[in-house]
């Protein structure tokens, strides 16, 4: 007879206790997970969080269009200020090696006609940024 090479005998209870072993861990993590998963989530330092973020960008936000409101504001003084002295600017030329008693004496006057000024720019290049959202509202919108 032909001898078959087989493995030797193994004990059968200690396989089958390992194989258990692993089979109650895997229970014990998947229902840890599960827990996990369902447990409700207590978001109140994250809301606090968040509702003093929105209120910062809400107030960044509200000082960014009054500075844009002073700045076309700005600009409209300028651009009145320029066309109500568009005529010739008087230039009171003096030598520089006078050493006369007053500032203007000997001093030459011309008139200098300034170009046109230019058109300015918009200021504003994209929308008011959004409003951060509510919350809760992106909770509820997490969960679904």
């Amino acid at each position: 007879m032909a001898e078959s090479k087989s493995d030797p005998p193994k004990d059968i209870h200690a396989s089958r206790l390992k194989y258990l072993g692993t089979l109650v861990a895997a229970v014990a993590a998947l229902v840890t997970a599960l827990g996990a998963y369902f447990k409700p989530q207590d978001h109140s330092v994250n809301k606090a969080s968040y509702e003093e973020l929105s209120k910062v960008i809400k107030d960044l936000s509200d000082e960014s269009d009054k500075n844009h409101d002073d700045i076309v504001a700005l600009r409209g003084y300028v651009e009145g200020a320029v066309t109500r002295n568009s005529g010739p600017l008087p230039i009171v030329v003096q030598d520089a090696g006078s050493a006369s008693a007053s500032r203007d004496a000997g001093a030459q006057t011309a008139f200098v006609q300034l170009p046109p000024p230019r058109p300015v720019p918009s200021i504003r290049t994209g929308q008011r940024p959004p409003t951060p959202a509510n919350f809760d509202s992106l909770v509820q919108q997490s969960k679904k």
